[in-house]
């Protein structure tokens, strides 16, 4: 079983106000957290003939304020 839940957070902030850099930072982990995590998992599932995986995902794709949508956009499904 392959559980992601991995994730960073940011102090909120508009986007305007946002570094570049914290926003790379951000994404390289709580979006190709869960790729990467897939990647290595899914040939180990075929090989085993069975396998689960549960993408857990935050409230903040629903509930979404000026200060959290680079959260949010992470989210959303």
């Amino acid at each position: 079983m392959l559980f992601n839940n991995a994730g960073t957070f940011m102090t909120p902030a508009l986007i305007k106000d946002i570094p570049v850099e914290n926003f790379d930072d951000m994404m390289l982990t709580n979006a190709n957290g869960v790729f990467y995590g897939m990647k290595y998992a899914i040939p180990v599932m075929k090989s085993q003939g069975n396998g689960v995986i549960v993408n857990m995902a935050s409230i903040a794709a629903l509930l979404t304020q000026p200060t959290t949508t680079r959260q949010s956009m992470l989210f959303w499904d």
